[in-house]
Formats: C-alpha cells, structure tokens, sequence
C-alpha cells in the first residue's frame, strides 16, 4: 500500500475509502481477477472494509506520533517537544495592585484577607492579600489580587466592596500595578523555543541576533545583511552605506567591546565583512588581529500624549502602564505605530464606549513615528488629557 506521504506540510494520511480501494486493486492482482467485486455485506467488502479500517487507524497513530514531537504540535504536545530543549510554557498570572485607602470613620477598621472588590467599571472583581487594622481617620495600603488569571487591568481608585463592612474605607491612588498574563499559546511557545533553538548554529542571522541578544548587559540586538554585489540595501531597512557582502549588528547594551565582537566573530561566516561606528578586536586561529565593527543604538525619545474621550482620571496609571509595556516590547528600529498605541489604551480601560487618540512628538494624531535603522523608541513622557 501507498501509506502515508511525508511532505513540508506534515505527514499525510489516506482516507479508509482511499484504502479499501487500493487493497482491492491489489487482491485482484494477486488472485488473478481482475473482475473480483467486492460489494457491501459480501465476504470479499467485509474483508476490504476490515483491512481498511485496521490501516486507517495505524496510520492515525503514525500521524500523532509524528504531529507529537513536531514543531506543528500543539497542546501538551508542544509542552513536550518544549521540554525536550530545556523550556516550560509560561503559565497564566493574576494582576495585582496596591491602592491607598482611609477610613472616614471615627474608629479603627480591621480589614481581613480575602475580602472582596470590584472595579465599579468592569466588574472585574479582586480580593485583598493581608489583613491589617486602619487606625480611625487613618490611611493604609490595599495590597489586591485579582480572583481570575489573565491580563485584567488594574483601575486606580475605581473601586467598591462587596464583602460587608467596610462602607468607612473610602479608596485614593492607585501606586503600584502589575497586569496578569495570559497563558502562552502554542504560537507564542512555537516562537519562544524557535528563538532559543537558534543560538546554537552560527552563519545565520538569527543565530547572530539570539547570542548577541544572551550577552549579559544587553536588552535588544538587530542584525542586517547585504546579500547583494552593491553597495547599500533597501529592505528590510534602507542603509545606504553597508557594503556588498556584509552585516552590521546594532547593539542596545552594556556589555563590553570585547564581549560584543567576539560573538560576532564566531557567530559571522567566513569572508563576510562587518559594518558600524564601533569596533574591537580579536585574534583568529592565525593569531592574525581582525578589527570587528558594529553599531551602538541611540534612543529616539517619545513624547506621547493621549487624548481620551468618555472616561476620567481612573484608568490613567494602567494607561501608562500599557503604553510603557508596549515600546518595551519594540525592537531596534521598530517603528512606534499610533494605532497600536490607542489600542493599547482602549485595551486598558476595558471601556467600549471611549475614544482614544494618540499624538507622538507633536506629529499629529493617529501619526506613527519612524525609527531608523539603528534608532530605538524611548519614553520621555506620557500625558493624558479628558476631554
């Protein structure tokens, strides 16, 4: 039998009529009759059908094998052929905060773990982490979690109890918040260990940016080729002076000259010339001195003001966190896009009815800002009007 076909998409499996099929051609070959029919209820069909259904399932399990320690996997699965390269999906965490509260009344009250709020916008409800007495006409810290798993933004003063009690406990600023997560899907975890997988080769730019990337001191690193005999390139970024047949490596880092171009150098092919303002040295197996350049990254500051309509001051620490969140996660020349900036916000305010409109640097609202080549985004600051 044919079986199942091994192709860049995967292991392909037959269908139990594609079997049937071919097994009968096959018996009237072997038993020399070629009008053999193999109708339904027959002993012949009964058979086929048996042979059919039997092979089909051998290989479904062939399939699963296969799909179980591919990259494609998906599930527990792609758990497993994680954790054979030494990597665990990240599990879903719960957000928490620190709000600061008084107690309008005119003695002290003790607030226990575990009791219940809600943000009066969401409804979204968090629990509190410790118990602590507030003095009368005193103010404490509310340390809250969330009682769900997830990216659950965390409101600023937007807050009302449900657990009994606490109608003297009036709430202030939020001072501190850190957003939960999502557990990571099989695409980001595909992604994760597709990144981690690449620090072992060499001659590659991916293997260049992931040891470049591990270096200690370093928060981001790019690398750009120029595979072409001309001078410059065009795509991905338009760098005019990289020579013919060479890489430039820009670096967002601490770490040391040395440290930085010895791993270009081993991570680099052969005969491949490098590019950039910074350099260092090292000795090759010759004990010959080869000079290795590559670029240190400055900082294109962003100043970003958000106009948002519909909603008051109540969100505007977790808008500030989720604007920080997202030029965090930019690269080097990474342009910072306004859309997804008034995204970001609206995703904070979980508020469907507000509106949001980002302006970067004065260039206009909904207007992205351009990053350079060797250029990341910076926050300088944040402000964010109610209208």
């Amino acid at each position: 039998m044919a079986g199942p076909t091994l192709t860049a998409a995967g292991l392909t499996i037959q269908t139990v009529a594609e079997i049937a099929a071919e097994a009968l051609g096959q018996l009237k070959v072997n038993a020399n009759q070629p009008g053999l029919l193999a109708a339904p209820g027959s002993a012949v069909g009964a058979t086929i059908q048996t042979i059919a259904d039997r092979e089909r399932s051998v290989q479904e399990a062939l399939q699963a094998s296969h799909t179980s320690f591919s990259i494609d996997a998906s599930g527990v699965a792609q758990d497993r052929v994680a954790q054979a390269f030494g990597l665990a999906r990240l599990v879903a965490t719960k957000s928490t905060g620190t709000n600061a509260v008084t107690n309008t009344s005119g003695g002290p009250v003790t607030i226990t773990v575990g009791s219940q709020l809600r943000d009066t916008n969401t409804g979204d409800q968090f629990e509190t982490t410790a118990a602590f007495t507030i003095p009368a006409a005193g103010g404490d810290l509310l340390t809250i979690v969330a009682n769900e798993f997830g990216a659950i933004p965390v409101p600023g003063g937007a807050w009302e109890w449900i657990t009994s009690g606490y109608t003297a406990i009036t709430f202030g600023a939020l001072t501190a918040s850190a957003q939960g997560l999502d557990a990571e899907t099989d695409a980001e975890l595909r992604s994760r260990w597709l990144v981690s997988y690449a620090v072992a080769g060499a001659g590659t730019v991916d293997s260049l940016v992931t040891a470049l990337r591990a270096l200690d001191g370093t928060t981001d690193a790019r690398v750009f080729e120029n595979t072409s005999p001309a001078l410059g390139i065009a795509t991905p970024e338009i760098i005019s002076a990289l020579p013919a047949k060479a890489v430039v490596a820009v670096m967002l880092s601490t770490a040391t000259a040395s440290d930085i171009v010895a791993e270009i150098w081993s991570h680099k092919p052969a005969g491949i010339e490098t590019f950039g303002a910074s350099s260092g040295t090292v000795v090759d197996a010759q004990g010959v001195t080869q000079t290795i350049a590559y670029q240190t990254a400055a900082a294109v500051t962003a100043n970003i003001v958000v106009t948002v309509t519909g909603s008051d001051s109540s969100y505007d620490a977790a808008t500030d966190a989720a604007v920080t969140a997202l030029i965090a996660a930019l690269t080097i020349s990474d342009d910072l896009n306004a859309q997804r900036l008034e995204c970001a916000v609206l995703d904070a305010s979980a508020l469907s009815t507000v509106l949001v409109a980002a302006n970067i640097n004065g260039l206009g609202d909904g207007v992205d800002l351009a990053v350079a080549w060797d250029r990341y985004a910076s926050i300088g600051s944040i402000t964010t009007n109610h209208v």
